[in-house]
């Protein structure tokens, strides 16, 4: 065990003095040090403990001990370490006890609410999806909606709400550091849910703290987690199917600015050829629906196309995904309407590139088959803007990286309090 020792705080601790190091502080920093790495990891052994942590073979398991009996660590069936064939009694084998509780991620959305609940190293036990009836849906209907994803996902995983040690909601707003949305310049757009506590309405009857946050921040914290920009330090999320937002990381670190909307796209609207924040699943459903309206006024039928037919000639039923799907059957029209929204998602790369640096550009949203359609023209494209271009990828997570991020978020906050339940 290392011996007590003075010790400089960093300033990362908010800690400036010196402060010694007693033994009951040291048993509390081993543990952390063993906990941290079980939360992250599968089963492992005291031996390989010991190799990631540099702790000795005492100091690992007496932490391992004092967390089992705290309830955060179990001990398996013995197994010989990786590489040993040796005979011989197997080594002390210990992992996460993962499900010591859950946690619950809501994607607070325009048209739905999606919900998951993940044990306590995210993996996903349930998920459940509950439409709105409009895009325009008051806030006691949404809310509404929100609790009833909550209970079915509680109830679908078999766990009692106690177990939940953490909620996180993303919702398509500014969110202000107090943990509530800034209005919208549109009142049509979330209804009045700028008047209420989010948190504390969906938080009725769940256990744990509940945390708001911007969806394309949690997109991103997704996209660093499992999606296309694991190990990328500098990186922006533009979530692109109804409107335009992005979610930022620079150096490793979430940008959120100095009222929490850093991200949000207003200056968009000055750009040329951009001109607004609609994202790239709206700019193609409403450009779809005037192509099906023009074909539909025309006197003959010689100008209809494979996208009037998708649509049964309805200009209503045109989505994103008709629009790629009548591309993909070479439509004159939807070509013509992919190659102006690359164009823009083009320009709009541009500008947040030339602003950030990023080394990524992930497109994300539920905009999937559109976004493939026209990611090779938006590459080719930017050279017409930057001279150093990033990457640019597609998401891989769909429309499920805002609730996968959420369930990122509300993890990180379980752990939090896992490790000051260590004193």
């Amino acid at each position: 065990m290392l011996a007590p020792q003075p010790l400089r705080v960093g300033e990362g601790a908010g800690m400036t003095e010196r402060e010694t190091v007693t033994p009951a502080r040291l048993r509390r920093i081993n543990a952390a040090a063993v906990l941290d790495l079980l939360m992250s990891t599968g089963p492992v052994t005291g031996s390989e403990i010991m190799t990631a942590t540099r702790l000795s073979r005492p100091t690992v398991h007496a932490a391992c001990d004092e967390l089992i009996d705290l309830g955060w660590v179990v001990e398996l069936d013995g197994r010989r370490p990786d590489g040993q064939g040796r005979p011989g009694r197997p080594a002390r084998c210990y992992a996460f006890a993962a499900d010591n509780g859950c946690v619950v991620g809501v994607d607070l959305g325009e048209w739905k609410v999606s919900a998951m609940l993940a044990d306590l190293q995210g993996r996903p036990l349930a998920e459940a999806v509950v439409q709105l009836p409009s895009n325009h849906a008051p806030a006691g209907v949404r809310l509404s909606a929100a609790r009833k994803a909550v209970r079915d996902v509680v109830r679908q995983s078999g766990a009692g709400s106690g177990s939940v040690r953490a909620t996180c909601v993303g919702v398509a707003a500014a969110v202000r550091p107090g943990g509530r949305i800034y209005p919208s310049a549109d009142p049509q757009y979330l209804p009045g849910l700028a008047d209420v506590t989010i948190t504390t309405a969906i938080g009725r009857g769940v256990g744990g703290p509940v945390l708001l946050d911007n969806d394309a921040n949690l997109a991103v914290l997704a996209e660093r987690w499992q999606g296309v920009a694991q190990d990328v330090d500098n990186v922006v999320l533009v979530l692109a199917g109804e409107r335009l937002g992005a979610g930022i990381v620079v150096d490793g670190r979430l940008v959120r600015g100095a009222g929490g909307a850093a991200g949000e796209l207003a200056l968009l609207e000055i750009v040329e050829g951009v001109g607004d924040t609609h994202g790239i699943g709206a700019v193609a459903r409403m450009s779809g629906q005037n192509a099906v309206r023009r074909q539909r006024s025309a006197r003959s039928r010689a100008g209809r196309s494979a996208l009037y037919d998708l649509a049964a000639g309805d200009p209503g039923n045109v989505t994103g995904e008709i629009v790629a799907a009548a591309a993909r059957q070479g439509d004159p029209a939807a070509l013509d309407i992919l190659r102006a929204v690359a164009a823009r998602t083009a320009r709009m790369v541009g500008v947040l590139s030339g602003l950030l640096d990023p080394e990524l550009v992930v497109i994300g949203g539920g905009v999937s088959d559109v976004i493939d359609l026209i990611h090779d023209h938006v590459v080719q494209e930017l050279p017409r803007w930057l001279k150093r271009p990033p990457r640019v990828e597609a998401s891989r997570l769909g429309d499920a990286g805002v609730v996968t991020g959420a369930v990122r978020r509300a993890l990180d906050q379980a752990h939090q309090e896992i490790r000051a339940t260590l004193g």
